[in-house]
């Protein structure tokens, strides 16, 4: 599912099938995996028939009857369904008596499983939902609670579901095992045990649905403990996470897996070359794709405005992409007059010549930032009406960009202590993977024309590069340095397409009064163009807005709320982007391109990485042998480096 097409909503749909799947009323059918069929209602006869071609004529017709019972009732559980005949002659035995199919005798389903248990009025009895990080796994909860799944009746309903795993957002605690469990033995006169809590755990997996929970947790004791099983394991942002990691719930002997998410954004993150060499950072979804497995795409985007959704569908998606609205449909439901100025447009690169500087092992620049403070406090004064601190985000490849912005946003809106959250969403673009905002602010930090390299570090990455111009719904605003940007091919292509639809304004100096000069030239060139609803008495063309400017008001819930979220956000600020961003010796050095200042893959929080705190970064110098980075923790330990698992 590329950007805006659904994915999730295609999630909840999927779910709402699975709770809903129900079979007319059909015999009981019973058979054994490990050979021979039993059925307790067959003939008498034909089951002590001692001819032994009555006896595999009797056992063909019940497997063809099942098969057809299948393919009537519950077609959504015959994609690639083999008789079990077959099946139990393919099996390859080995030492132990387990076969290759169920290696783990534990973790292998019920060795007799009734036929009614999929046939009659029954649908699959759990469904486990994984994601490769906390952030993922909890949007789906969210959107599970909020919107529920579609009933038999085609109301919606909230089916019963827990939560796995440490790391729960603060708004959904209420569906953590751990808080449930906490919140009944609570209640119990006597001082609750270890078994206590553990029966609790088990009671409560059994008695939900749907059980939420990241690709590690779901190799936890709590889920391979459960008896039960999970007829279904669907994973969201399947491609975030690497393949050895999506073998943990299939462990479980799960019956059908159902795989969503987008390859060309960002995976996993992974730093050893011989790692890349050898294709760890390929996700199970990629390699089901390479091999010619049935891809399911998700074709109509709902999210943006289709001026920014033509440069990702066409440069991306091959044109596969088509919007559900077209644009005078779009503005309609989407009400944005700002859009109709030019430097407001649906789609606007701002040329700023500014210079970046290095700070701890990343990229400031200074003059963007001012330019962006200046661009929101502009919309502010023009469209004070709107909430532009909840409607806009800045997003910037670099955490020390990302910490300079959020500084400047608090001082504009007197908010000088240190540990005040930022009142505006400003965060990396891995960071900002899977979320979406009405207005989203680019910056591109890289201004350094006198390098004497053509790369311009990890900017260049094509599914970096697609999320971040797919995160805005009405307007998408990126400001960086032309002469910087185009040595990419990539990114040349989307500026050569603004400056043909005159959408690149160039931003002489000085940077933050250049929004006051272009408006009042603007409105003194068409003087009968209607004024925003602010008008222009408050911009200087002197001197850029200050806080007696502005009208800025936000409520201490909202500064609460965000305080929330700059801690579940802690984990992205500075940990991926500081080691790939640094200089590891990689091959892009030797080849002419700038050694590092760019991931071999990207996804902050998704998948494993080294913390830069750690001191740790796997160079040859410190890793001679190019072990990637997971072989390494386990094999020498001490070492003083950490992998951190999937999720935040």
């Amino acid at each position: 599912g590329p950007p805006g097409t659904g994915k999730t909503k295609t999630a909840l749909g999927i779910l709402a099938v699975l709770m809903n799947a129900r079979a007319k009323q059909a015999k009981a059918v019973s058979y054994r995996r490990t050979g021979g069929a039993a059925d307790p209602d067959a003939d008498n006869d034909a089951d002590k028939a001692e001819d032994e071609e009555v006896t595999e004529a009797a056992i063909a017709q019940r497997e063809q009857e099942r098969v057809r019972l299948l393919r009537a009732r519950a077609p959504w559980l015959c994609g690639g369904f083999v008789p079990i005949k077959e099946t139990v002659e393919q099996e390859v035995p080995v030492s132990g008596g387990h076969s290759w199919r169920h290696p783990f005798p534990k973790l292998a389903p019920d060795q007799v499983v009734s036929m009614s248990e999929v046939t009659e009025d029954a649908a699959p009895q759990k469904v486990l939902v994984c994601a490769p990080s906390n952030a993922a796994i909890d949007e789906v909860l969210r959107r599970v609670v909020r919107e529920g799944v579609v009933g038999p009746d085609g109301t919606p309903i909230k089916p019963s579901i827990v939560r796995l795993g440490p790391n729960v957002h603060p708004g959904l605690e209420e569906y953590s095992i751990e808080s449930i469990v906490g919140r009944r033995l609570a209640a119990l006169s006597d001082a609750p045990n270890l078994n206590q809590r553990e029966e609790e755990k088990q009671r409560l997996i059994r008695d939900a649905r749907i059980v939420c929970t990241t690709l590690s947790v779901s190799g936890s004791r709590d889920v391979v403990g459960y008896e039960g099983g999970f007829d279904t394991v669907v994973v969201d942002e399947a491609s975030q996470g690497v393949e050895v990691s999506m073998l943990v719930p299939l462990k479980l002997g799960c019956r059908r897996l159902i795989l969503i998410g987008d390859p060309k954004q960002l995976p996993a993150t992974c730093f050893s070359a011989v790692a890349l060499e050898h294709e760890y950072d390929r996700s199970l979804f990629q390699r089901l794709q390479m091999s010619q497995h049935k891809v399911n795409l998700l074709q109509v985007q709902y999210r943006m405005h289709p001026s920014i959704s033509s440069f990702p569908s066409e440069h991306f998606y091959e044109g596969c992409v088509g919007n559900a609205l077209d644009e005078i449909e779009f503005e309609k439901k989407y009400h944005a007059p700002w859009s109709r100025l030019p430097c407001f447009a649906p789609v606007a690169f701002f040329d700023v010549k500014g210079e970046h500087q290095e700070s701890h092992s990343s990229l400031v620049n200074e003059a963007e930032a001012d330019f962006v403070i200046q661009f929101f406090a502009t919309l502010t004064v023009l469209w004070p009406d709107e909430p532009w601190h909840q409607k806009l985000a800045v997003i910037s490849p670099y955490a020390e960009q990302v910490k300079l912005i959020r500084q400047k946003f608090k001082a504009l809106f007197r908010l000088s202590e240190k540990k005040s959250p930022c009142p505006v969403d400003v965060n990396t673009v891995d960071g900002f993977q899977g979320r979406e905002k009405d207005c989203i602010i680019v910056s591109a930090v890289r201004a350094d024309p006198q390098k004497k390299t053509r790369s311009i570090g990890f900017l260049r990455d094509r599914r970096r590069m697609n999320v971040a111009f797919t995160r805005a719904r009405t307007n998408l605003w990126i400001v960086g340095y032309v002469k910087v940007l185009s040595r990419n091919e990539d990114w040349r292509e989307f500026i050569k397409r603004q400056q043909a639809s005159a959408r690149m304004l160039r931003v002489p100096r000085p940077f933050n009064t250049f929004l006051a000069r272009y408006l009042k030239s603007y409105y003194g060139r068409n003087p009968d163009v209607a004024q925003p609803p602010g008008g222009l008495s408050k911009l200087d063309d002197t001197a850029p807005l200050q806080e007696d400017d502005l009208e800025l008001e936000i409520s201490a819930q909202e500064l609460e709320e965000m305080e929330k979220k700059e801690e579940e956000d802690a984990a992205y600020d500075r940990d991926i982007e500081e080691v790939s961003d640094s200089d590891t010796g990689s091959a892009a050095g030797e080849s002419g391109e700038e050694g590092g200042k760019e991931p071999q893959a990207g996804g902050a929080g998704k998948g494993m990485y080294v913390p830069p705190r750690q001191g740790y970064v796997p160079t040859p110098r410190n890793n001679p042998q190019g072990v990637p980075s997971a072989w390494a923790a386990t094999a020498g330990r001490g070492s003083g480096m950490v992998v951190k698992p999937p999720g935040r």
